[in-house]
């Protein structure tokens, strides 16, 4: 963890997976911080077309898709204190890997707050969901440095 996302962690992570014995054919997706996809930025095997078919893996300043990963950015991962430093647990995981699991539907109510001044009118909406990996050996976490912190609020 002293180091960001490298290929070799993002490699190792794809070994796992061939060694849970998961269907290789199948999307793989990795959900990464934005450090860990300026790190990707930063490495010359995503931005090199020495290493790509196609000319390099950036499409508009964004690694879309790398080694097998469609790759998503979000700030809402879990972080955690490694040897003082602030690391992000990344999540890689195969399409079968994940189930989204919806226990409430959707419910919205609208009405008046006679109690405050104006009458304003409150929206309320509410809903209930989990998600959770379906088997051991579908879900891998990568640990990467992450000095950025906690997302931004508006």
């Amino acid at each position: 963890t002293s180091v960001g996302i490298t290929v070799d962690k993002l490699n190792e992570a794809y070994r796992i997976f061939e060694h849970a014995e998961n269907d290789m054919e199948q999307p793989f997706t990795l959900i990464i911080g934005s450090k860990q996809h300026a790190d990707l930025r930063n490495q010359a095997q995503v931005t090199s077309s020495d290493f790509t078919n196609n000319g390099g893996i950036l499409v508009d300043g964004k690694v879309k898709r790398f080694m097998g990963f469609d790759i998503v950015v979000s700030e809402r991962l879990t972080t955690f204190t490694s040897n003082s430093s602030t690391c992000r647990r990344c999540l890689a995981f195969p399409k079968d890997g994940m189930y989204v699991g919806y226990w409430l539907d959707t419910k919205t109510e609208v009405f008046r707050r006679p109690d405050l001044a104006s009458n304003p009118w409150d929206i309320n909406t509410m809903f209930s969901i989990g998600a959770t990996r379906t088997e051991q050996g579908k879900v891998v976490a990568i640990a990467a440095l992450d000095a950025t912190g906690a997302p931004i609020d508006p």
